[in-house]
């Protein structure tokens, strides 16, 4: 049973984050640690609303999924998500309100806070926002973006697996800075999310617990990121029958970055969605957008790391 009883501190993507929930695959940092003694995210638990009708004046619907039972709405102050059986969050910059369903299980509860939740309020923060894996290649910051189930995890972890650090698995938030200044992303929590096959595969060392779902975590605390960077190239997953690796060209660029990242406002916000392209804008100028095209071969995937080396040392 969830509480409000215990307090638990994390750091991940550059925030410090207080929960009354264990958030597992976190990184832990000590309580008032001298350098860390300030919280910029709170999560808690709250009684939410579990209709869209009792919001109130403001709240407008950006996304839905009826087949997941998924529904985000935008509020004046950042957001409410409702997910079928799981629960519903109020996300706001620094606070995290959780109205778990009673019938939900913790894990389901702490997946809905550390994915989707921790999405939101990067977004409310400011955040270009993308569904993605990124590693270190030879101090040059990669990233692999696509829809789900593309195999981004998949060869990040054969990067981390041929000897590169890793820096962040399934979100990678970019702080766009002032005119003139790059715009970094921080790391994320030191572990990879990868289906079990895959892990024999790339002669990885198997988790230490037993994990019971298809998809197992794996510890990259030994070669991981600690520092904000900048994106030098967003590799685009493709499924192709050979390796290549091609320039997506500048006018497309922007387009394609404003597809691989979350914008959750409605069309009629224009000022959301004009400050969400002039982010993205702002990125398409400072990184490189290549299409990666790979066939879907585990036996392959070290051709797959190798082209990217010779791409990126190149």
């Amino acid at each position: 049973m969830l509480t409000d009883d215990n307090q638990y501190k994390y750091t991940a993507f550059g925030i410090d984050i207080q929960s009354t929930i264990p958030l597992s695959g976190f990184l832990s940092h000590v309580p008032n640690s001298p350098d860390r003694s300030e919280t910029d995210l709170t999560v808690k638990l709250g009684f939410l609303p579990q209709r869209s009708e009792d919001l109130g004046f403001g709240a407008n619907k950006v996304y839905s999924d009826n087949a997941e039972g998924v529904q985000i709405y935008r509020l004046q102050g950042g957001f409410f998500l409702s997910y079928q059986g799981v629960g519903s969050l109020v996300v706001e910059t620094n606070e995290i309100t959780v109205s778990p369903n009673p019938a939900a299980d913790q894990d389901s509860v702490k997946w809905l806070v550390t994915n989707l939740g921790l999405r939101l309020a990067l977004v409310a923060r400011g955040a270009v926002v993308f569904h993605a894996s990124a590693v270190v290649i030879d101090d040059t910051l990669v990233s692999f973006t696509g829809p789900s189930g593309r195999g981004k995890s998949t060869v990040a972890a054969a990067c981390y697996a041929s000897g590169h650090v890793h820096h962040s698995d399934d979100l990678v938030p970019v702080f766009p800075q002032s005119s003139g200044e790059a715009s970094c992303a921080p790391p994320g929590p030191p572990r990879l999310r990868v289906n079990a096959d895959v892990v024999p595969s790339l002669e990885l060392s198997p988790p230490q617990s037993k994990q019971t779902d298809r998809k197992v975590r794996i510890d990259t605390s030994a070669r991981h990121s600690t520092r904000y960077q900048a994106i030098d190239v967003l590799y685009l997953i493709e499924d192709a029958e050979s390796i290549a690796i091609n320039e997506v060209p500048a006018h497309d660029a922007v387009l394609e970055i404003l597809r691989q990242s979350y914008a959750l406002y409605r069309d009629s916000d224009t000022d959301s969605a004009r400050a969400h392209f002039e982010r993205c804008s702002q990125l398409a100028r400072s990184m490189s957008v290549r299409t990666l095209s790979r066939p879907r071969s585990l036996q392959r995937l070290q051709e797959v790391v190798s082209s990217i080396e010779e791409d990126v040392l190149e």
